[in-house]
């Protein structure tokens, strides 16, 4: 059986590495210590940091420096948060916060933003959102049949209209109408739907979709001043929205 073999080598505190020079650990990176057994290059795999407080992995420097500099970077916009800071550029025009050029040129700097600061500066000065408070949302939901409101009614912040086969008949001409804004969402299958505003009101239906049949509406040739404004969203399937004035 042949005997491992060990070579002993005096050890005075440096030795040459086989480029020259000293190396500071006093091991050669791929010095042989037993025969067939390498000795790890440990010492180039680790970084000195600053002040002598001991070693760090080249690996965990990495990570690090690549934390820092990504906490750095200014943070990308979401659709979210996009469609979330136009919704309130509206409002606020629509509550008289804003003038028409004011509104448009806010619109064009959240719509041209890249970043989060570049949709807080379009949104810099505006009045803070009011919080909802209880009974400012409500949902009226009917397989079939027919869904109707009038008379002194109390109109919600939000109200949200669900049919699949029913008809819907909003008049909100007497209906007491606290807040400046209204959202009307629908959500109608194959019914119809009219709606009946208040004569000074002001009437946005950009966010309706139709599938078969376009809205009927004809705006004021003069609105009257001070009226809310009525936002009528969703989606209309094989029916149509038709939306009128009062004439009183």
């Amino acid at each position: 059986m042949e005997e491992s073999h060990v070579r002993e080598e005096p050890y005075d505190g440096e030795r040459a590495t086989p480029g020259g020079g000293s190396h500071p650990h006093g091991v050669r990176p791929y010095e042989r210590t037993r025969q067939g057994t390498p000795q790890e290059p440990w010492a180039e795999d680790m970084k000195q940091l600053p002040g002598g407080a001991g070693f760090m992995p080249l690996t965990w420097a990495y990570s690090v420096g690549m934390s820092s500099l990504s906490e750095d970077l200014p943070r990308r916009v979401g659709e979210d948060e996009r469609d979330e800071a136009v919704r309130r550029l509206r409002e606020a025009y629509a509550m008289g916060h804003l003038s028409h050029q004011e509104m448009d040129d806010r619109l064009d700097q959240v719509l041209t933003a890249t970043t989060h600061d570049q949709v807080e500066a379009a949104l810099a000065a505006l009045p803070p959102e009011e919080r909802q408070e209880q009974g400012t949302t409500a949902t009226i939901t009917a397989a079939t049949g027919r869904i109707k409101r009038r008379g002194a009614w109390r109109v919600p912040r939000h109200l949200k209209v669900e049919s699949a086969f029913g008809t819907v008949r909003l008049d909100l001409s007497r209906a007491v109408i606290a807040h400046p804004v209204v959202d009307i969402e629908l959500h109608l299958a194959t019914g119809r739907a009219g709606i009946t505003v208040p004569r000074d009101a002001v009437v946005d239906v950009d966010d309706l979709h139709t599938a078969m049949k376009d809205t009927r509406y004809t705006p004021p040739r003069h609105p009257g001043p001070g009226g809310p404004t009525i936002r009528v969203s969703g989606a209309m399937g094989m029916g149509r929205l038709t939306i009128r004035h009062a004439r009183r």
